[in-house]
């Protein structure tokens, strides 16, 4: 189960300043330095146990198909610019404890930004050349729980209402 994680994150260095730099209008983040063992379920698993949970819609970790591991990066499409300022802040220069590794991860907005553009760019690409579905790019909905049809488009809410409604409840199942 998701939830039932039991690494958590290590902070590598004191809060810094980095939230004040991070662009008001970025809501895509690339995650670098992820260690190469863990799986798109596990990185999900921390992202929800640090408060994450329904506040993002797209979630995609790149797998090697020879190796069946990561690529060492992730992208993820926040709802909101601040909320992807926090991941930065809970995230950025720290360490996952799952596995041993010296691995800091290192959090940037990406080049592809928003929820549309990351479709366009991963999901229509890959959705029929990769057949494991946890290897595709993830669309999430409103409530946080995953829209297994990543063709389809979420259901049109604006900014206000993804505000107000608070977090969602993440179900992911392995089939």
């Amino acid at each position: 189960a998701l939830g039932s994680s039991q690494a958590s994150v290590v902070s590598t260095q004191a809060p810094s300043a980095e939230l004040g730099a991070w662009p008001e209008d970025a809501t895509t983040v690339m995650l670098r330095n992820i260690p190469n063992r863990y799986t798109a379920e596990e990185l999900l698993a921390e992202m929800i146990a640090a408060g994450f949970e329904g506040s993002f819609d797209f979630f995609y970790l790149p797998i090697d198909f020879k190796t069946k591991r990561n690529r060492g990066y992730s992208f993820i499409n926040f709802f909101t610019s601040e909320t992807a300022a926090k991941f930065v802040g809970a995230f950025h220069q720290e360490r996952l404890t799952r596995y041993t590794t010296q691995k800091i991860l290192e959090v940037s907005p990406a080049v592809t930004q928003g929820f549309q553009a990351n479709i366009a760019r991963y999901v229509r690409k890959d959705a029929q050349r990769i057949k494991n579905a946890w290897f595709r790019p993830m669309i999430f909905g409103p409530n946080g729980e995953e829209d297994v049809d990543c063709e389809s488009e979420p259901a049109t809410e604006s900014r206000e209402d993804e505000e107000s409604r608070g977090s969602g409840s993440a179900s992911i199942s392995v089939e």
